[in-house]
């Protein structure tokens, strides 16, 4: 059983280096993507109501959550869903194009160099990537703005909303993970090749992915 096991994460990993070194882009998306799916949906398993809170409490609680969920489960499949849109098309490709620019912008490997890049990574690449990851949450979903007290309906009322969210959330969640991502963004600089540096971020991203989700739709559930 655990020969087989081994065989099979094997022949997975093999199979990934192949799609990497053949479509790089391509597969740092999916990746990317399959992670923030992934993320969402244990934090949205961590969100829901405790089993021993009482009948009446549950129900309240159900009442009161935005048509996306599903009153049964208690899950907002829609937020799940741009969740993954935004791995797949910002997260993965951004993170593959950023690293490739960093390498170009500070080519050596020294430790002046790596310095840098932790750096420029950390206080231009993390508060730009979080900007727009509660921006687009904040565009993309109209089920917040009671919040807001806004309707969230035209085009218009969706952007500023977005604005709103990308205020509110932005430097929080930015200095709540700069003590988890410098040392992951030291590791990736200093040890980790370039072809494999989105694969780590990518990896750590499944952890940061559960706090950013129950961050930015934090709400009050019934204790």
């Amino acid at each position: 059983m655990i020969s087989r096991f081994a065989s099979v994460v094997t022949h997975s990993w093999k199979a990934y280096q192949r799609m990497l070194s053949k479509r790089p882009m391509c597969t740092h998306s999916i990746t990317s993507a399959t992670l923030f799916l992934v993320g969402d949906l244990i934090a949205q398993r961590i969100e829901r109501p405790k089993c021993d809170i009482t009948e009446t409490a549950k129900a309240d609680y159900y009442a009161s959550l935005p048509a996306q969920y599903d009153a049964a489960s208690c899950w907002n499949f829609d937020r799940t869903l741009r969740l993954l849109m935004f791995g797949a098309t910002m997260s993965g490709p951004v993170a593959v194009c950023w690293f490739r620019f960093m390498d170009r912008l500070f080519p050596a490997h020294s430790i002046r160099a790596i310095f840098k890049k932790i750096i420029t990574h950390t206080f231009a690449y993390a508060p730009a990537h979080l900007a727009c990851f509660c921006a687009w949450m904040g565009f993309s979903d109209g089920s917040f703005s009671y919040k807001y007290g806004l309707s969230a309906k035209t085009l218009e009322e969706r952007k500023q909303l977005a604005i709103l969210r990308a205020k509110e959330k932005t430097i929080p969640l930015w200095l709540a993970g700069c003590s988890f991502w410098i040392p992951v963004v030291l590791i990736n600089y200093a040890f980790t090749p370039l072809e494999k540096r989105v694969l780590v971020n990518n990896s750590c991203n499944l952890v940061w992915t559960c706090f950013l989700s129950y961050q930015t739709h934090k709400k009050n559930t019934p204790q």
